[in-house]
């Protein structure tokens, strides 16, 4: 990337930061500015706001803050809620607790976020854009959306396994939005996985 264009981006970003918090404010809601995305093609942006004075059970036996998982054009104007924590519950019965990471989907349909569902284990669900519908694809402690190149749509997501003569690690795989794994990366904090991860995310 030039350094011109890495000065836009670092601007853009911290414009809409800006119209986030100022919108927050209004709303008497705080925003997570580390927890927002753009979309491909610059004209939504998902976040997470905080609901104030309410707080919800996590799988883990601890409270959270009730938070809601918006969307609005990227001036801040149109902004809608898209999910309500506690409002869904995942597949195993445990209430959708809170939106880590929003990612948009490539072409800007769904918002795919990470939620606590055990003790132990995030999973990873997107939500419709237009229907408000909620889908779960996999255990997922973290989460990166594939925007571009042949695997775009794909996810990598850090899985918390078991090992058969006990104990447990933590690697990194692709899986396709239904959650069905198409390749191992392996350990993040290797540094060929950590290439193979940048070259998926740059679409080569």
């Amino acid at each position: 990337m030039s350094a011109k264009r890495a000065i836009v981006r670092a601007l853009l970003g911290a414009f809409v930061t800006a119209v986030f918090c100022a919108v927050a404010h209004a709303q008497e809601g705080e925003v997570f500015a580390s927890e927002r995305d753009t979309s491909l093609d610059g004209r939504q942006v998902a976040f997470v706001r905080l609901v104030p004075g309410r707080m919800l059970a996590a799988p883990s036996g601890d409270s959270l803050p009730v938070s809601e998982l918006c969307v609005s054009a990227l001036d801040g104007s149109g902004a809608r809620v898209l999910l309500v924590a506690g409002a869904k519950r995942h597949r195993n019965g445990s209430p959708i607790a809170g939106f880590w990471s929003p990612q948009f989907s490539p072409d800007g349909a769904r918002v795919w976020f990470t939620s606590p569902a055990t003790v132990t284990s995030d999973v990873a669900c997107a939500v419709d854009v237009r229907t408000g519908a909620v889908r779960e694809a996999c255990g997922a402690n973290s989460l990166r959306v594939v925007k571009r190149g042949a695997r775009a749509g794909c996810l990598i997501v850090e899985q918390h396994r078991y090992r058969k003569g006990g104990g447990s690690y933590d690697w990194l795989y692709l899986v396709d939005p239904a959650g069905r794994t198409l390749a191992t990366l392996g350990d993040p904090e290797a540094p060929k996985v950590k290439a193979k991860v940048a070259a998926l995310l740059a679409g080569r």
